[in-house]
Order: C-alpha cells, then sequence, then structure tokens
C-alpha cells in the first residue's frame, strides 16, 4: 500500500509490504516521486496517477512480470474538503482478502505513527513558542491527513467495514458496510454490543464481543470464512467471510476494525450449481437408461422378428421337405411304373416271342429242317433285343460308365443316346481334374445334365444345347444352357409340384454335396442352368480340407 501527494505524486507513506514488494528500505522510497524512483519505465502507471488525481475516479490497471507473475494497481483519490490531495495506490500480486486487510492496517498504524511523532515534536518545540506554533499547523495539517487517509481507507475499501474505539464505541462504518445496519439507528457513537444485539440473536452477538476484546487486549487477529447464521432483524440466514484486526486510530489510542463480505448469494449459487450437478448426473444416469432399455427392447424386437423369420424358414424348409418327399416318392413310383411296363410291353413280349418260336422250332425239327436256321437266327435277334433292352434299363438306372470310366464318359455316353432319341444336338466341353472329385458329386452333376436335358427334350422345344464344365475360384460350375421358349423362373418356383419341372429336385441334389443352383431364365430367351459344387470337400465345421 502507497500513498502519493500532490499533482507531484510525492511518496507520503509505503507500508513494509511494499518496501518488501520493492526490495527497498522506506528511507529510500517516502519523498520521492513514486513512478520516478519505483518504477520510472512504467509511463502507463504515471498516467493512471494523473488521470485519478484529476478526476477523483478510482482506476484499476494490471500488469504482467516476470516468472508469470501479475501485479494489480488499484487507486482511489485521497479527498480533503471536497478536492483530491493525493492518490492511495495498491499494488498486490494476488487479490487475497486478507492481504488487502493487512494493507489496511499497517496504514491505520502510519497514521498512529505519524501523530505520535507529531505529538513528541510539539513536545520537543515548546520552549520555542514560534517554532512551536508552525509546528503545531504542520501537526494539524498532517493530523487531518491522517484522518482524512484513515477515513479515505475505510470508505473506499473493497469490502464490508466499520472501526470501534477502545470502549467497542463505533467511530466509522464505510458504505458496504452500511446496509447490513439499515435497522440501526443512530450508529456513530453507538456501543458495539447493543448494535450487534439489535442485528443478532444474543449468544452471538455476545461472541462477537468477546471477539473484539481479545483482538484488542492481545492484537491476536480473528478471521472467519464460513459464517452462518439467522439475523434477529430480519429473519433471513445469511452468510459470511469476516476478520477482526487491531488497528491504531488516528488519535493514538487501539481500536479493531471489522471486515466482512456478504457471501449469501455466492452460497446460494453454489448450493443451487450443487443441486443442478445431481440433477443433471441423475438425468444423465435416466437417460443412459432409458437408452439401454429402447436398446433391449430394440433388441427384444428383432430377437422377436428373427425368431418369426426362422419358425417360418422352418415352416417353409418343412413343407419343401415334405414336397420333396412326396415327390421322391412319386418319382419312385414313376420309374416302377415305366420299368414294369417297359418289362410288360418288351421284355415280356419279347421272351413271349421267344417262347413260342422255340415251341416251332421244336415242331419244325421233327417235320420241317428246312427253315430251322432262319427261325433260329431270328429267334436270335430277339434275345439280342432283349438283352439291349435290359442293358438300357440298367444304365438309366445306373450307368456303368460313369462308375468305371468317369464323369465325361458318361455324359458323351449319355448326350449320344440323348441325341439319337430327340434330335437335339448336344456339345460338352468339360475340365479334366473333375474326375479327381468324389463319387457323390460326380454323380450329382451326372443327374444334374441328364434332368435338365429330360426338361429341355420335354418343355423348351429347342434345337440345341451346350453342356460346359469348368474350375472357377475354387469350385467346379457346370453351365447347362439351351436356344429354347425359356419360362418365368418365380411362377415356376411357386406353381404346383407337376409344374417345378424338377427343379427342386435338383437343388436338393447339390445342397446335399455342398452345391447352388442358380436358373436363369425368361420367355423366349432360352434357359441357362448354372451348378457350382466346392471343388475340396467340407467338413461339418464348414472349413475346406
Amino acid at each position: 500500500m502507497v500513498t502519493v501527494e500532490g499533482a507531484g505524486h510525492i511518496v507520503r507513506y509505503v507500508n513494509p509490504a511494499f518496501c518488501r514488494l520493492m526490495d527497498k528500505p522506506t528511507e529510500q522510497l517516502v519523498g520521492k516521486p513514486f513512478c520516478e524512483k519505483m518504477m520510472p519505465e512504467k509511463n502507463e502507471c504515471l498516467a493512471l496517477l494523473d488521470r485519478v488525481y484529476r478526476t477523483g475516479k478510482p482506476e484499476s490497471h494490471t500488469e504482467s512480470r516476470p516468472a508469470g507473475i501479475f501485479w494489480s494497481y488499484t487507486m482511489w483519490p485521497v479527498m480533503a474538503d471536497e478536492r483530491p490531495v493525493g492518490v492511495m495506490v495498491q499494488v498486490t500480486e494476488t487479490a487475497k482478502f486478507h492481504e488487502q486487510t493487512v494493507a489496511m492496517n499497517e496504514a491505520l498504524l502510519l497514521g498512529a505513527v505519524r501523530q505520535h511523532e507529531l505529538t513528541e515534536a510539539a513536545e520537543s518545540l515548546n520552549a520555542q513558542l514560534q517554532v512551536e506554533i508552525t509546528e503545531r499547523k504542520q501537526a494539524e495539517e498532517r493530523l487531518r491527513r491522517n484522518e482524512a487517509l484513515f477515513s479515505a481507507l475505510t470508505e473506499q475499501a473493497p469490502v464490508g467495514v466499520y472501526v470501534v474505539d477502545g470502549q467497542l464505541r463505533l467511530q466509522q462504518i464505510n458504505p458496504r458496510a452500511r446496509s447490513a445496519f439499515n435497522q440501526v439507528h443512530p450508529l456513530i457513537g453507538q456501543d458495539i454490543s447493543e448494535i450487534l444485539r439489535v442485528l443478532w440473536p444474543r449468544r452471538v452477538a455476545d461472541q462477537f464481543v468477546r471477539r473484539f476484546q481479545h483482538t484488542l487486549k492481545t492484537g491476536a487477529p480473528y478471521q472467519s470464512l464460513d459464517f452462518a447464521e439467522r439475523r434477529r432483524d430480519i429473519g433471513v440466514k445469511e452468510f459470511y467471510e469476516w476478520q477482526v484486526q487491531r488497528v491504531t486510530l488516528p488519535a493514538g489510542e487501539y481500536g479493531v476494525a471489522c471486515f466482512f463480505n456478504n457471501i449469501t448469494e455466492r452460497k446460494r449459487a453454489e448450493r443451487t450449481q450443487r443441486r443442478m450437478d445431481v440433477l443433471t448426473a441423475s438425468n444423465r444416469k435416466l437417460n443412459q437408461e432409458i437408452v439401454r432399455r429402447q436398446a433391449v427392447e430394440e433388441a427384444l424386437r428383432k430377437s422377436a422378428q428373427y425368431s418369426r423369420q426362422l419358425l417360418e424358414q422352418s415352416r417353409h424348409m418343412q413343407e419343401q421337405l415334405r414336397l420333396l418327399s412326396r415327390q421322391v416318392l412319386s418319382a419312385q413310383e414313376e420309374e416302377r411304373k415305366k420299368i414294369s411296363r417297359e418289362l410288360h410291353d418288351v421284355v415280356a413280349q419279347t421272351l413271349t416271342s421267344i417262347n413260342v418260336r422255340l415251341a416251332n422250332l421244336k415242331k419244325e425239327a421233327m417235320s420241317n429242317t428246312k427253315g430251322l436256321d432262319r427261325n433260329i437266327a431270328r429267334t436270335q435277334r430277339l434275345v439280342e433285343r432283349s438283352v439291349d433292352i435290359v442293358h438300357r434299363f440298367a444304365r438309366e438306372l445306373r450307368p456303368t460308365v460313369l462308375d468305371d470310366l468317369g464323369l465325361i464318359p458318361a455324359l458323351h455316353t449319355f448326350m449320344k443316346g440323348f441325341r439319337r432319341q430327340t434330335g437335339i444336338r448336344v456339345s460338352l466341353s468339360a475340365f479334366a481334374a473333375v474326375e479327381k472329385m468324389n463319387g457323390d458329386k460326380r454323380t450329382a452333376l451326372y443327374r444334374l445334365a441328364q434332368e435338365a436335358l429330360t426338361n429341355v427334350a420335354r418343355h423348351a422345344h429347342a434345337s440345341q444345347a451346350e453342356v460346359k464344365i469348368q474350375k472357377l475360384e475354387g469350385t467346379i460350375c457346370m453351365k447347362i444352357k439351351d436356344n429354347g421358349k425359356g419360362f418365368p423362373v418365380k411362377r415356376v418356383l411357386l406353381a404346383k409340384k407337376g409344374e417345378r419341372l424338377g427343379l427342386l429336385g435338383m437343388r436338393e441334389r447339390l445342397e446335399m454335396v455342398g452345391g447352388i443352383l442358380t436358373v436363369t431364365s425368361a420367355p423366349g430367351k432360352g434357359t441357362t442352368i448354372l451348378a457350382q459344387i466346392p471343388l475340396l470337400d467340407r467338413p461339418p465345421g464348414g472349413a475346406p480340407r
């Protein structure tokens, strides 16, 4: 804390804290221009002093110092007879409430010291009347300035301040403190215990008075950073930060200064903020729980939907399985009928003819030997025809060439007979390594080609077809394509069992060996059947081996 006088800003008082801050003794600071001796490079500081002295309005300024330190200047005009006589400067590195209080107390102590010095000077110069008059005038002027300085320190303090004398009578109170004593009249000169008992319950007022008396007697300060009590005059609980310091009054006697700050609004704001934090945390948890439950509900909904889909698929697959079983049984029955009819119509008739001819041969052998050789030749041809028919039945049931020579020769043999029977030209191009597949896969491809070409002959009205077998990315692909009339695939797949052209049977046969069937067709554009079977066998787990 520094007090300067006049337009030249001559330092009249510095407290110990400012000396420590400047690292200079009091003798080198008092009586010197403020900015010239202490901060010659700070032109802005001099401008700020001039402005406060000229306008009579307090101002503040902050500047950075080395090592990340900030100095804050707060300047108040010192008024006397409604005109500025100097400037009070507060220089702080921090804004702590306690440092402001210590600075103010030191300023008050300075006034007492100056008053004491004046008294000693007056007594020492009592013998010289003229000198005594001069010194007395100077002492009176200094005392007036000290009182003005003391009043200025009290009036312009940034917190509530009131001062009591040695008899605990209220001597001075600043505007910030006066609002807390609105219910007490008069104030100045009243006993502080009577004033406090108006504001607070008796037990609280008596505690305050005991604190004042202890500090006045011992000089020990007291500080309370979180005082809370219900006021007696307004019936409202309020919160305060307050402390008391012993000070030296301008007249030289000890008194007590009380500094306080009403922090009720801050406490309410803190309590509201804590409640808001709790509500925010609760809302956040509630939102998280809502999101979690929504996710669970969505998962349950999807699970239920997926379960319904699986159930529907299961029902559909069961229906397909039942249909396929009926088709298999029907196909088996049709094959039995065909074989029975062929055996009855062809083989049985041929054997009957052979039997009749053998009987005739027996008769002719006894009566007519000339036509015997011719009849024996006819009978041999009937026997050969019967053998061919039996071989054909065997090939249709299970071609031996497939087991003996492989898939490609079996297909060549089947296609040769197919062209002879239907007149449809068929070409075959094959990947030789297809013969390395196991027997089940080769049989599946053979039956697929057999069924597909049979469908071409029955339904496509085609003039030619081609069969290609090739290797493609680890799979064996068989493509059967014709130039027939084509058909709508979706409609046929959804049609009754008699109109599906054996497509479901072909698909089931491929799926049994891990294959996939794709049918592409449209009316007037022919039909392409693509079968894909993994080249390597797959175990039940699905990995190739």
